[in-house]
């Protein structure tokens, strides 16, 4: 049967007679403990963002670009599997200081967007 405890930590709770003096001695074990865990924690995350960058490409799409617009929308009735997702052709009119952001206006009817549209829907 798994109590989900370590049995070493019993073993040296037994030890010990007074429980003050047994909590002084694991309070500097578990802080270390803590630290090195973060420390991975970080390590491992550097790793991971190593790996997603490795393929990843950074756009940047200037004013008066033509675009198109990713839409993953379905409405009912439609089959999704035969729709077109990419809308357009649009037109950038303003964009964030992060280049993340961009402001579309439609070529053809002159409409804008209300939102600003996240750069991994346009292409």
């Amino acid at each position: 049967m798994n109590l989900g405890i370590d049995l070493t930590l019993i073993n040296e709770f037994e030890k010990f007679a007074d429980i003050q003096k047994y909590v002084s001695d694991l309070l500097p074990k578990l802080k270390l403990t803590h630290e090195i865990v973060q420390q991975n924690l970080k390590d491992s995350n550097v790793i991971s963002k190593a790996y997603y960058d490795k393929n990843s490409k950074e756009f940047n799409f200037d004013l008066g670009s033509k675009v198109l617009l990713f839409d993953a929308t379905t409405k009912k009735g439609e089959c999704a599997k035969l729709k077109r997702r990419w809308r357009g052709p649009f037109l950038i009119t303003d964009k964030s200081d992060d280049n993340l952001l961009y402001k579309l206006r439609h070529c053809i009817t002159g409409k804008e967007l209300k939102p600003f549209v996240h750069i991994n829907r346009l292409k």
